[in-house]
């Protein structure tokens, strides 16, 4: 077979080195050398919505290594036909602790440097300045982290400048941090309904249970039908 002889390993035993030191030694060491994967980018340039689980690290590693990925087809925009990571391939956006989110937040703000012109990028990072300096963020984060998914799906849209002192921006931040305070008193309703289940019921039990009307009681003869002495 021709390709099984191509792909022998001893053909490679004369081959001449690939890295050679005057080509590589004006190239630096990057912490980010991996980059973007084009994956994500693909998603970005075609103003495709991109939630935060896909930009965690584990994420962005099973993007590259291709690790159990789906697909689905794009149907708009200019690259029709093509196709596009699918988000059922990672966790739901809102299912990320504090630490994740913070995470992926840093490469969505690298990507929005490299889809965005200067003012656009300050503008969400204004608000990630505003998020970041809230001293309550840890009590709000769920608060916080449904404002944030509101205003970048709602970007890729229809893009806008996001304006922290604005008063839509205050408004459905309240807006979120009513939903959270909602449900957190909600849980602690439905904890409280049913801790108490257990106690009435062994309570009932012992106030109701009834007694052995066979057994002789001193009450039956020593009382009187009429005036109960």
């Amino acid at each position: 077979m021709p390709y099984a002889q191509t792909c022998l390993p001893d053909e490679f035993s004369t081959h001449p080195p690939i890295y050679k030191f005057n080509e590589i030694v004006l190239n630096m060491y990057h912490l980010d050398s991996l980059g973007i994967p084009n994956a994500l980018l693909q998603k970005a340039f075609n103003k495709i919505f991109i939630p935060l689980s896909m930009l965690t690290a584990t994420s962005m590693n099973h993007i590259r290594y291709n690790r159990s990925l789906k697909y689905h087809k794009i149907i708009f925009g200019n690259s029709v036909g093509k196709y596009s990571l699918n988000k059922s391939s990672f966790p739901d956006e809102l299912s990320l602790n504090e630490s994740e989110f913070w995470q992926a937040y840093r490469t969505w703000l690298v990507i929005i440097d490299m889809i965005s012109d200067l003012r656009v990028a300050a503008s969400w990072k204004a608000h990630h300045s505003r998020m970041i300096t809230d001293t309550s963020f840890s009590t709000w984060f769920q608060a916080w982290h449904e404002h944030d998914r509101l205003l970048r799906s709602q970007f890729v849209l229809t893009p806008f400048i996001v304006l922290p002192d604005s008063m839509e921006y205050h408004t459905q931040f309240e807006q979120c941090r009513n939903d959270q305070a909602y449900k957190e008193t909600m849980a602690v309703l439905v904890s409280s309904w049913k801790a108490p289940a257990s106690s009435s019921t062994t309570l009932a039990s012992l106030c109701f249970t009834p007694y052995d009307n066979l057994a002789p009681h001193p009450f039956w003869t020593t009382l009187c039908v009429h005036c109960g002495i």
